[in-house]
């Protein structure tokens, strides 16, 4: 399942790849200490398959809190894009409409900067 991992677990880091020497076993209780850390953010896209195929195919019950861009997209703007290039796609025109509406309000402050100006 897993070709290479680089875990950071108590302050140490742990090389998982298949050239080391840590067994099959104790790789999965390295990655079932991660998952149970309450502390943990994990940082992930499609939290829900993530979270159903650790259980599925791993047995674990992660614990950690999830971040999922997708999740964040809906809690803010209650609109389900489908995938990542449609949530980059949307935030991108929410900046570029925000961005022209403050160079109109300061090409406004800058035509009666000139009208007082010229009176």
């Amino acid at each position: 399942m897993v070709n290479y991992l680089l875990l950071k677990f108590e302050y140490k880091y742990y090389n998982c790849s298949t050239e080391s020497k840590v067994s099959g076993k104790e790789q999965m209780a390295l990655l079932k200490d991660l998952f149970y850390d309450t502390t943990l953010y994990m940082k992930c896209f499609a939290t829900k398959d993530i979270y159903k195929l650790l259980y599925q195919c791993c047995g674990i019950i992660a614990k950690c809190r999830f971040l999922d861009p997708v999740i964040g997209h809906w809690l803010y703007t209650n609109d389900s894009e489908r995938n990542f290039n449609e949530m980059v796609k949307f935030q991108l025109h929410l900046i570029v409409r925000n961005l022209r509406i403050k160079l109109s309000n300061m090409n406004i402050l800058l035509n009666k900067c000139q009208l007082k100006k010229d009176y």
